[in-house]
């Protein structure tokens, strides 16, 4: 009879234990995307948006599991979106000094030159296929042109 509630809060510790480790493990695998971006440019300079990607704590490298990475762009007064894809860069010092910096991939993109005189602001948005799942950044963000 001692022996059932040792027994009850044993069960209840390693349940617990599991539900634990499985619950991390799921949000560990989930890949994510940060942009880093100005928030106003200035015409007749390009614009560096630059997009770290990261799957922290995966078993398989970062570079297998991103793919079709885009980002779509355009004036505010314009009707569709242009279309750009990155080249890949060298990770920000940010990244390089993580622990496992195999985790993050790092990727750049330049806008084209806005001639003098251009007013408005720059809707982007990215979107990437993570593991064959679609990743949106969310919201439109927002670049201000200046001269």
């Amino acid at each position: 009879m001692k022996m059932t509630p040792i027994i009850i809060l044993l069960i209840i510790v390693v349940v617990g234990f599991f539900v634990f480790t499985l619950s991390n493990k799921q949000t560990n695998e989930s890949g994510s995307v940060e942009i880093n971006a100005p928030s106003a440019a200035k015409t007749n300079d390009p614009i560096l948006i630059e997009i770290v990607l990261s799957a922290p704590k995966s078993d398989a490298f970062i570079n297998t599991r991103f793919t079709d990475i885009s980002l779509y762009y355009k004036l505010t007064a314009e009707k569709t979106y242009s279309m750009v894809k990155p080249f890949q860069a060298s990770l920000s010092e940010k990244y390089q000094n993580t622990k496992n910096d195999r985790d993050y991939e790092q990727y750049n993109y330049f806008l084209p030159l806005y001639p003098a005189g251009t007013r408005g602001e720059i809707e982007y948005y990215v979107d990437v296929m993570f593991d064959g799942k679609l990743i949106h950044s969310e919201g439109t963000k927002k670049i201000t042109l200046i001269d």
